[in-house]
C-alpha cells in the first residue's frame, strides 16, 4: 500500500509543480516551454553588447553575429536595436524597455 502511494506521488508530483507559477514574476512575461524553438515565439531583444565582441540576447538565447534563431539570423546590431535576416525579408527589433531602472538615472535630492 506504502509503495502504492510512493509511486501515485511520484508521478503526480512533476504534474502539480509544472501548474506552479512564480509570484514575483511581473505580470506579461511568459515563460517560455523548454520544446519551444522559437519558430513560433514572438522575438523579444532584451539586451545589446556592442564593441569587439558584439552579442545580442534574443527570446533567452546569446546570439553573436551570424547567430540563427527562429528561421533568422542576426546581421547587425544598432543602438536600441538588431537586424535580422530571413528568407522573407529583414527584419529590426527594437530594444525591450527594461524593467528596472538604472539607479544612476534617478534624481537626487532631500529626503
Amino acid at each position: 500500500m506504502l509503495r502504492n502511494l510512493l509511486i501515485l506521488l511520484l508521478i503526480v508530483q512533476p504534474a502539480l509543480a509544472a501548474q506552479l507559477t512564480d509570484p514575483t514574476r511581473p505580470s506579461g512575461i511568459g515563460v517560455a516551454a523548454p520544446s519551444d524553438s522559437g519558430q513560433n515565439a514572438p522575438l523579444r531583444l532584451t539586451l545589446i553588447r556592442l564593441g569587439p565582441q558584439p552579442l545580442a540576447i534574443i527570446n533567452g538565447a546569446t546570439l553573436k553575429l551570424g547567430g540563427r534563431i527562429g528561421g533568422y539570423q542576426l546581421l547587425a546590431l544598432r543602438p536600441g536595436r538588431a537586424v535580422l535576416a530571413s528568407e522573407a525579408g529583414q527584419l529590426t527589433l527594437p530594444l525591450v524597455a527594461s524593467l528596472h531602472q538604472n539607479s544612476t538615472s534617478q534624481t537626487s535630492g532631500t529626503r
